[in-house]
């Protein structure tokens, strides 16, 4: 099957298609960068390899697990981990309330119950926000003097961390292949990110097996997030070679493959491949940066805690790339290939596409993944607008992502952006 498949999908690439055309459903892919990731089914199994080694040059003894409520339990993945960490001698103790966007209180919870124990070691379980806050966590247990406000407020730049191991439960975060972590501070509504080398997973397992428990809706979530990593990270003003493979390659496996895996959450093709596109567009903002799309998302995710992170990304993703694509349009182009020609009609195949039908077209396909959600039916409204660019402008990081983006970005084009993610795009203006 993935012969045929990959013809429809890597046209000439022979590297990736080399790599992608090697895969069997039990093999385990060893990528190495700054994070020792370990990818494919039965990569769960890596665990014990990986305390071994850390025990040998760590002397690990206690380890803190950080994870959400339920997930690591119902994906099997705690099944598969806990007789492991038992067999490597270790006394557990686990904190399992990170919520969907983490807050810098509940890192501080988290950091407490590992003071407690002493613990030497960090295993976060989970998609994002549980290997975000892991990484805080680490960093606030070999820096006593930091609070949680101060590391995120960017008041205190850690050169330490505990070890880090995470086991990514999702196919979208990221987080499992570079040094990034995000977290809100409730009382002001900001939602910065930070990204220090001492915050990289030492190991990192992406085991597709633990994925076919995630709902529908998680699955196009976690997918959208990876996707608008692959877009941010080719089109950033510092984007380079490397970024912009990895994510081309993200963006066909998710473009391919999400439709099937919606009809067919079994499908272990489909989540091999997703789980793929999401640890390389992870790698590729590692290597590169996300800009406009993250910036203006933060805010959403900061006023509405419960709102998924890449639902608000969604959101977005079709106002930025009507802002932003013809500044970029040779990468937009070549990225968004694949989407594109699976809604190209005759009239508009034989000539370049302006960018406001390039971002109807997104949203027409986000509609079509059942991602049709918009500002207003989410509960914003137009006269939020000034309140959340403010928070762009005065939330530390958020500022810097936007300069990133293609063009010069203004006050004035931030205001337009989210006045037009408030409706669909094809309901404010014409498009083909």
């Amino acid at each position: 099957m993935i012969q045929s498949e990959l013809s429809k999908i890597f046209q000439g690439n022979r590297i990736m298609t080399a790599f992608v055309s090697s895969y069997q459903p039990n093999r385990v892919a060893t990528l190495l960068s700054a994070t020792t990731i370990h990818l494919g089914e039965g990569a769960i199994s890596k665990l014990s390899e990986a305390l071994a080694q850390l025990k040998a040059s760590d002397g690990i003894s206690n380890v803190l697990v950080v994870a959400s409520k339920g997930a690591y339990r119902v994906s099997g993945a705690w099944a598969a981990i806990e007789p492991q960490l038992q067999q490597a001698g270790l006394k557990i103790a686990v904190f399992d309330g990170i919520s969907a966007n983490p807050t810098v209180d509940e890192i501080e919870a988290a950091r407490a119950l590992g003071k407690s124990v002493q613990a030497n070691l960090i295993l976060a379980i989970g998609g994002g926000s549980p290997i975000d806050a892991g990484k805080g966590v680490a960093a606030l247990l070999a820096n006593a003097e930091y609070s949680a406000r101060e590391l995120y407020s960017l008041k205190k730049t850690p050169k330490t961390a505990l070890p880090i191991i995470a086991v990514c439960l999702t196919h979208g975060t990221g987080s499992e292949a570079n040094r990034y972590s995000v977290a809100t501070l409730p009382e002001t509504q900001h939602k910065p990110g930070i990204g220090y080398p001492c915050l990289y997973p030492r190991f990192s397992i992406v085991d597709p097996s633990l994925m076919h428990t995630l709902s529908v809706a998680q699955t196009r979530i976690t997918a959208v997030d990876a996707l608008n990593h692959a877009l941010e990270a080719a089109t950033s003003k510092i984007a380079n070679p490397l970024s912009i493979a990895l994510a081309k390659e993200a963006v066909a496996l998710i473009v391919h493959y999400l439709p099937l895996v919606l009809t067919d959450p079994q499908h272990r093709e489909g989540r091999w491949a997703l789980a793929t596109a999401a640890t390389l567009a992870g790698i590729a903002i590692d290597n590169s940066a996300v800009h406009v799309t993250h910036a203006l998302e933060h805010p959403l995710s900061g006023l509405q805690p419960t709102l998924p992170h890449a639902l608000g990304l969604a959101m977005l993703l079709p106002a930025v790339l009507e802002a932003c694509y013809d500044d970029a349009s040779d990468t937009y182009a070549m990225l968004l290939e694949p989407l594109l020609r699976q809604h190209a009609g005759d009239e508009c195949s034989k000539r370049s596409l302006t960018a406001l039908e390039v971002a109807t077209r997104v949203e027409r396909w986000l509609f079509s993944i059942g991602m049709s959600e918009k500002l207003i039916s989410m509960g914003f409204f137009e006269e939020q607008i000034p309140h959340l660019v403010d928070l762009v402008h005065e939330t530390p990081t958020l500022l810097p992502l936007v300069s990133l983006a293609p063009g010069k970005l203004q006050r004035s084009d931030l205001v337009a952006i989210y006045q037009r993610s408030l409706k669909p795009l094809n309901s404010l203006s014409t498009a083909v």
